[in-house]
């Protein structure tokens, strides 16, 4: 897949206080914080130590509001989606509900379920059918996913997609907004919680990568806080996945490995 996208509108731990010890040496700036340059010179560093040696191409976009640190490399790239789509289609999925003033049909929310939690591929299949090209585009319309190209006819994985617009999507997720009601998005992030353990991966130095010489893939979406649930719906665990790096453990994210 593409790239890996780390959003978070809640407070790090780690940022909160300053970082003791000294500075680091000047790196390229692709992390930037008025509130905590250390940290962000830090996780510029750390991110380009990742980078050393790989033959890939690589994106990255962090966004922490509440530490003013963002974090931005190649986000304008586009890259074949793979599974990450599959928001997409579940946030197209629960619009069409909200424009047709109804809950998902037991069919649907199955549909969706597997998509999510088990990234399964012939849910995603039906609910694309289904909500169909002319209604997906129109999704991202509302989104303003303006880099992101649905993929021709059923093939959802060829969808073009870019950091930045998977930024946009976990704003749209995370944080109030015309597009998504609050109980649509918090039955989307509760899915995301319950994200089976095959399909969550910890992403290593906070980039994704798309392989020159790609293998068999292995699709998933990491987890995000639980924010509630449907009524009728079984509460989720609540459970998170946390990245890597030490300073901003705890974001959501969105990739596959």
């Amino acid at each position: 897949m593409a790239a890996l996208v780390s959003l978070s509108l809640f407070p790090v731990p780690a940022l909160a206080s300053s970082v003791a010890g000294p500075a680091p040496a000047a790196v390229t700036a692709i992390c930037t914080s008025s509130a905590h340059p250390y940290v962000a010179a830090v996780l510029s560093r750390d991110i380009l130590a990742a980078l050393r040696g790989r033959y890939d191409t690589v994106a990255v976009s962090v966004d922490e509001p509440g530490a003013r640190l963002r974090c931005s490399l190649n986000g304008s790239l586009p890259f074949d989606s793979a599974s990450v789509v599959k928001v997409i289609i579940l946030g197209a999925l629960l619009r069409m509900a909200l424009d047709q003033h109804r809950y998902l049909t037991s069919t649907e929310a199955a549909e969706a379920w597997a998509m999510i939690t088990r990234s399964d591929n012939s849910a995603a299949s039906a609910l694309w059918a289904e909500l169909g090209h002319a209604y997906l585009q129109h999704f991202l319309n509302l989104a303003q996913m303006a880099q992101t190209s649905l993929g021709p006819g059923g093939y959802w994985g060829l969808t073009q997609i870019t950091a930045h617009d998977q930024m946009l999507l976990l704003r749209l997720l995370l944080s109030g907004n015309a597009v998504l009601d609050g109980p649509s998005r918090a039955y989307a992030l509760g899915l995301m919680a319950q994200v089976i353990a095959s399909q969550v991966r910890l992403a290593e130095g906070l980039v994704h990568h798309r392989d020159p010489h790609p293998g068999q893939p292995h699709h998933g979406l990491r987890g995000c806080h639980h924010r509630g649930h449907r009524p009728g719906d079984p509460p989720p665990p609540g459970s998170r996945v946390e990245v890597g790096h030490p300073a901003v453990q705890g974001l959501p994210v969105l990739g596959n490995a």
